[in-house]
Parts: C-alpha cells; structure tokens; sequence
C-alpha cells in the first residue's frame, strides 16, 4: 500500500512517541527494512492503521528525510482486515 494511502486509525491506542525512539525505529527500518507490517482496514480508499503506528510515524520520517529503502518506495507491507470493531484488541 502506498504510503501516501495510510492514515493512523483512531482505534490505535499509543500516540504520542518520543523522538528518539521514532529515530532510532527509523535507523532500524532504514537498515533492515520493515520486518513486521503494518495492519489496517480500508475505508473510503484510505488505509487506517491500527497496528503499527509507530513503523507508519518512522516510516513518514524516513520519507522526509528521502531516506525511504527503495523496496518501500513503491508500497509498505500492510495486512488488509475488514473488522474494524476489534482494532483495539490489535494494537495493544
């Protein structure tokens, strides 16, 4: 999915990351790549994140930066579920 189609889903329960933590998520991915992707369900043709905020927050700023690995550049790993009603559950 690109990553222009995500959007962090009001259900996902932590918000509000320290910088030094997205930075060094942002080192690891920009190193390593993704290695668990994001998940989120569909809605109006957006993506809404409910497991993985923080990945999409480092994500954006490795985008930024022009940072992005290019086996992202095209789409980020994202699994695609229809249920909603238990995004709660997920990103705890």
């Amino acid at each position: 999915v690109k990553l222009s189609a995500l959007k962090l889903a009001g259900e996902n329960v932590r918000r509000g990351w320290e910088d030094d933590e997205l930075d060094a998520l942002a080192a690891s991915i920009a190193a390593v790549g993704l290695v668990q992707p994001l998940s989120a369900y569909e809605q109006d043709g957006v993506f809404l994140v409910d497991d993985g905020g923080r990945r999409l927050a480092a994500l954006r700023r490795l985008q930024k930066a022009k940072r992005l690995p290019a086996a992202l550049k095209g789409g980020v790993p994202v699994l695609v579920h229809p249920a909603p009603e238990r995004a709660g559950e997920r990103s705890l």
